[in-house]
């Protein structure tokens, strides 16, 4: 037995002898984790230094990251920081916006600084809002700026100067950003309906099509928000923008014709001698327009209406349009509203 173990002990002594003498694998360096800080930091420079749109937007995410994880005393003081040094950087990004109407593009540095900003302390966003409104000299800036200040629900009469401003900034429409476009949802926001002729000018310019089309959109939205505003200012003024007639009588067939001032809207707009056939044919085809247009705007949402509350404004309609037939002032448009009379009674008929 001792003989046994003697041997056993012979056998392991060259096996301890070559584990001991084995190269040991050198340790990789594992690099220290960053702090919340110096993350920031890093991602404040990879987007300095990114040389594309999907750089920057990884620098972004990765920025973003870091602030929202951040104190926020220590956020805002850093982002306060970079505000007031002046820097500035285009990203290669446009302005745009996800379905919570959470910017999800950034066209600049300083754009992103003052989205990061209100999100991290409301009240010091529209803090400095309020006062780079009065300095600030790009559109996209002021379409956040305007925002921040709407979102904290305060400063209207102000937003509704500044959003005039901004509409009627001749260079920036000339060459119109996403974000100054974006910006018009601002006069939806504040029902600014005195803008109402400002918009609908701005429709009779077709070269300038991106303006073009973000006036017809935000008076469209300017009309659901404010019918009783928006209404009778286009039917007393629809016949001085005939370039416009098709589009106008879509709009002025918008009319809830339940509502007094609506409906009187409705007939300035149908006993206007100046109105073209095409005009009345446009207005026939859709009379009573509930189309709603779904997008992400600034600050509103699109209003929703109910399948009954639909239901009642088509037998309204269908009603009022057979008080118009038997009308003799409507002497001279029987054709069009006797078209109109066969549509929605084939609407209700499935009701």
């Amino acid at each position: 037995m001792k003989k046994c173990v003697f041997v056993f002990l012979i056998l392991l002594l060259p096996i301890v002898a070559l584990l001991w003498w084995w190269p040991c694998p050198v340790s990789e360096k594992v690099p220290p984790r960053l702090t919340l800080a110096q993350r920031v930091q890093s991602g404040a420079q990879k987007l300095r230094a990114a040389k594309s749109a999907l750089d920057s937007k990884n620098s972004f995410a990765e920025l973003k990251a870091a602030l929202r994880q951040m104190d926020t005393k220590e956020a805002r003081e850093w982002l306060l920081a970079q505000l007031a040094s002046g820097e500035d950087l285009a990203t290669q990004l446009d302005l745009t916006l996800d379905s919570a109407q959470n910017l999800a593009g950034w066209p600049s540095w300083r754009v992103f600084l003052l989205d990061l900003l209100f999100l991290t302390d409301h009240e010091a966003a529209a803090e400095v809002s309020r006062d780079l409104l009065q300095t600030s000299n790009s559109p996209d800036e002021w379409a956040v700026l305007m925002r921040n200040l709407a979102r904290v629900g305060k400063d209207d009469a102000l937003l509704k100067t500044k959003s005039a401003e901004l509409l009627r900034n001749k260079d920036w429409q000339k060459k119109p950003t996403t974000g100054y476009l974006e910006a018009f949802d601002v006069l939806v926001h504040t029902r600014n309906t005195e803008l109402t002729p400002d918009l609908v000018s701005n429709c009779d310019v077709r070269d300038e099509k991106a303006v073009r089309h973000a006036s017809f959109l935000t008076l469209d939205r300017l009309i659901l928000a404010a019918p009783d505003k928006v209404l009778p200012e286009l039917a007393a003024t629809a016949s001085k923008h005939p370039q416009s007639g098709p589009m106008l009588s879509n709009m002025i067939a918008r009319a809830d014709v339940r509502d007094a001032s609506q409906r009187q809207a409705v007939e300035t707009y149908l006993l206007d001698p100046k109105r073209t056939a095409e005009d009345l044919r446009g207005f026939a085809s859709v009379f009573p327009n509930a189309n709603i247009a779904v997008s992400n705007n600034l600050l509103t949402r699109a209003p929703t209406i109910s399948a009954a509350d639909l239901s009642s404004r088509d037998k309204a309609s269908f009603e009022q349009v057979a008080r118009w037939l038997e009308d003799p002032r409507f002497a001279n448009i029987q054709e069009t509203l006797l078209q109109c009379h066969q549509r929605l009674a084939g609407f209700l008929a499935h009701f």
